[in-house]
C-alpha cells in the first residue's frame, strides 16, 4: 500500500516540476495568483487530509426529530460522526479507498466521492474551521518555498505509524533534503 504521499518518486518530481514551472526561483514567496495554481500539490494535500484528517471526528446535537436513512432520531440526541469512517468508506471512496491516490480530486473535492459530504478534514457547513483556507494557504506556501530549493526523501530509518489521537505520527517523519 502506499501511504506516504510525498515519499513517492513520480508524485515528488510532478509536484516539484509543478512549483519550478509556475514559480521557477522567485525568492519572494509566491503570492496567492500563484498558490491556487498549485493543481497537484492541491490534490496531494486533499488526499493526505482524507487519509490522515486533523481531527478524528466531531459531534452534533440534532436540534429536532430528524430522519436519517431509516433512523428517526429524537431531538436533543448527540451524533458523532467519524472523519476515519467516512474518509474510508469504499463505497464512497471506492475499493481504493485505503490507498493514497490523489488522482481521485483531478476535479475538485466535488468530484472525489460519491458523496460531497464525506469529505470533511475541517468540518462541515457553517461549522467548518474558519481557519481552513489559511491552512491550505499555508501548507501550500510552504511547500512551494521548499520545493523551489530542495527535493526529499523519507529516511530508510522511517516507520509509517500515524497516531489516530494526535496529528503527528508517532515516530515522526525524518526526511532528507536535497538541495537543487
Amino acid at each position: 500500500m502506499d501511504h506516504v504521499s510525498f515519499s513517492h518518486p513520480y508524485r515528488l518530481a510532478r509536484k516539484c516540476k509543478e512549483v519550478i514551472e509556475l514559480f521557477g526561483g522567485k525568492n519572494p514567496a509566491p503570492d496567492d495568483n500563484d498558490i491556487a495554481k498549485l493543481k497537484t500539490m492541491t490534490m496531494i494535500i486533499n488526499e493526505t487530509l482524507r487519509l490522515y484528517p486533523p481531527v478524528l471526528g466531531m459531534t452534533k446535537i440534532a436540534s429536532r426529530e430528524i430522519r436519517l436513512g431509516d433512523l428517526l432520531l429524537p431531538a436533543d440526541i448527540e451524533l458523532v460522526i467519524l472523519c476515519l469512517v467516512t474518509h474510508n468508506d469504499p463505497e464512497i471512496w471506492g475499493e481504493n479507498a485505503y490507498l493514497f491516490k490523489p488522482d481521485r480530486f483531478a476535479e475538485g473535492i466535488t468530484k472525489a466521492a460519491k458523496n460531497t459530504m464525506a469529505y470533511l478534514p475541517f468540518g462541515l457547513d457553517p461549522r467548518t474551521c474558519v481557519g481552513s483556507n489559511f491552512a491550505m494557504i499555508e501548507v501550500k506556501l510552504a511547500l512551494s518555498m521548499i520545493l523551489q530549493r530542495y527535493t526529499f526523501t523519507l529516511s530508510q530509518t522511517y516507520v509509517h505509524s500515524p497516531v489516530r489521537l494526535t496529528a503527528p505520527p508517532q515516530h515522526g517523519v525524518q526526511i532528507i533534503l536535497h538541495a537543487l
